[in-house]
């Protein structure tokens, strides 16, 4: 058994076609790994540190929540704790 945690920065320099790159490349992770046996996903967000999708959750039940805004600043020491 194997659990991933994607962690995807949404912060303000994330802003325009990053943060659209960005929410379609963890949906597609999420979804994929959702297919696999034996894998569990969860996709997490900072600097807001928020989870868009729980271990166990199918990413495919809530597009919606996949649809990140950046926003904030770079915490990145913060957010990789």
């Amino acid at each position: 058994d194997t659990a991933v945690f994607v962690l995807c920065d949404i912060s303000g320099s994330m802003s325009g076609t990053k943060i659209e790159i960005a929410s379609q490349a963890v949906y597609a992770a999420a979804t994929a790994m959702s297919q696999l046996s034996g894998v569990n996903c969860a996709v997490g967000v900072f600097p807001v540190y928020g989870m868009v999708s729980q271990f166990g959750e199918n990413p495919r039940g809530n597009p919606e929540k996949f649809a990140l805004r950046a926003t904030g600043g770079t915490p990145l020491a913060e957010g990789l704790m």
